[in-house]
């Protein structure tokens, strides 16, 4: 069983930013995506579905105001 530890998550984070600060254009973008990615499968399922029915209501509620 893995029990948390910041140290590490702190360090896989710092070790993210110094690519990111070494890349070029085109490898930050494949950076952001990757991490943008792994942020989407942590999302439980409950935040999945707010997720989903948020950008379904968004453009409903623009129109009322509009």
């Amino acid at each position: 069983m893995y029990i948390y530890n910041p140290a590490v998550m702190e360090a896989a984070a710092q070790n993210i930013r110094e690519l990111y600060a070494k890349s070029n254009a085109r490898e930050r973008q494949q950076i952001q995506e990757q991490v943008r990615d792994l942020q989407k499968d942590l999302y439980s399922d409950w935040e999945m579905m707010f997720s989903l029915a948020m950008a379904v209501s968004l453009p409903h509620a623009l129109y009322i105001f509009y």
